[in-house]
């Protein structure tokens, strides 16, 4: 159980990092 928390955690992490990343781009208007 101790070595699936850390992935779940890495994964949770790179989930939120590759939205941040796509959000403000979706944010940003297309000039």
């Amino acid at each position: 159980m101790r070595r699936f928390l850390p992935e779940t955690f890495t994964l949770l992490l790179v989930l939120t990092v590759l939205l941040a990343s796509l959000l403000p781009i979706s944010a940003e208007p297309a000039e």
